[in-house]
């Protein structure tokens, strides 16, 4: 099925005095390189990491991408964190990363997996959902606001809550692929092994149903704007604009 992605996954209407909770930040679609496509972030291929094929590819030896710092919020407001991952290591035994930031300790920001199970935060640890092996890309989402908490979701469904929203260091910068590492040493050999594609941070938590949709079908096609007295354009905040992304068969991706 061919799949066109509108990187705010659909054209949302609000009433006049309605605004969006969350603000895209930071797009990695990995189209054509392993840059930022709304903010002014940069990414840093590290030991054989490759963008090719629409998605960053990585296998798990000692290979990563670094971002040119921190993506995540360091001060405790509110974000949501998106990417689609696609896991093909055959043993699931140990510890692998798909993104981190921080130090240990500091505490340190992941989402991976630990023997098998989704290994989430320093401050959460192992979570009791089986870390997916079927060869196939899964849609990650984290949210975290201040008075709510924390959520993970996994393919649209909550799988893990918190009443404690996340805390965050900033020693090493967001990286997809592997761990971070005390200051002055090398990455912990926590590398993962697979293809991560459509990397998003919104500077605000979405709803449960703008994670169900952020990585949506879209068609686009012309939509009719209703007068501006009753509705204006919202979508998520920052996505003022329309954008053709590619055209891609899920087949491509596995």
């Amino acid at each position: 099925m061919l799949r066109t992605y509108l990187i705010s996954a659909c054209i949302l209407l609000y009433p006049v005095g309605t605004a969006s909770a969350a603000t895209l930040q930071h797009m990695f679609t990995f189209d054509t390189d392993e840059n930022d496509e709304v903010g002014s972030a940069s990414g840093n291929l590290i030991g054989g990491a490759v963008v090719s094929g629409g998605v960053l590819n990585l296998d798990g030896g000692n290979d990563y991408l670094q971002m040119s710092g921190n993506l995540l919020p360091t001060d405790g407001s509110d974000f949501t964190l998106a990417f689609q991952a696609l896991n093909s290591r055959t043993s699931q035994s140990g510890i692998h990363e798909i993104v981190s930031q921080g130090t240990s300790g500091g505490p340190g920001f992941y989402v991976g997996n630990i023997n098998g199970q989704v290994r989430f935060t320093d401050q959460f640890g192992a979570i009791s959902t089986p870390t997916p092996t079927d060869g196939l890309f899964h849609d990650y989402v984290v949210t975290s606001e201040v008075g709510v908490g924390t959520k993970l979701y996994l393919d649209g469904t909550e799988v893990f809550s918190s009443a404690t929203p996340i805390s965050i260091g900033g020693s090493t910068p967001t990286r997809i692929g592997t761990q971070f590492n005390m200051p002055g040493a090398t990455p912990f050999n926590e590398y993962f092994q697979g293809q991560v594609d459509n990397f998003f941070v919104f500077d605000g938590a979405l709803g449960s149903g703008e994670v169900k949709t952020v990585f949506s079908d879209v068609v686009l096609a012309p939509v009719p704007l209703p007068p501006s007295s009753i509705l204006l354009i919202g979508g998520f905040a920052g996505l003022a604009f329309l954008r053709r992304r590619r055209t891609v068969t899920r087949a491509q991706k596995s």
